[in-house]
């Protein structure tokens, strides 16, 4: 299952063959910040792909990526960097959650 942040990347990759048939949820408003929260733990077995670009909109603290930090393991990591931050992608993948990370 994947999470993007900053949800709009969502129609550039939609058609991609490793997006096409995944579960995903998309960052898209600073209203989805916590709904997201509430999708990921109702998966909490499964491992998440985060893609981060342009978070600053729709997640301006960060937070999603904070929450994931915080319950799951980071299984790998990419950063493609940029001259701009605008053009900057993080790709984490993280692991199931941790049994003890909701209490």
């Amino acid at each position: 299952m994947v999470v993007l942040d900053q949800g709009y990347t969502h129609y550039a990759v939609e058609q991609l063959v490793g997006f096409r048939d995944r579960e995903s949820f998309d960052v898209d408003s600073p209203s989805a910040v916590s709904a997201s929260k509430a999708w990921l733990q109702a998966r909490a077995g499964r491992r998440v792909w985060y893609v981060e670009n342009q978070f600053y909109y729709p997640d301006p603290g960060r937070e999603v990526l904070a929450y994931l930090t915080s319950a799951r393991p980071i299984v790998a990591s990419y950063l493609q960097r940029r001259s701009t931050v605008g053009d900057t992608v993080s790709i984490v993948l993280f692991g199931p959650e941790r049994p003890s990370s909701h209490l």
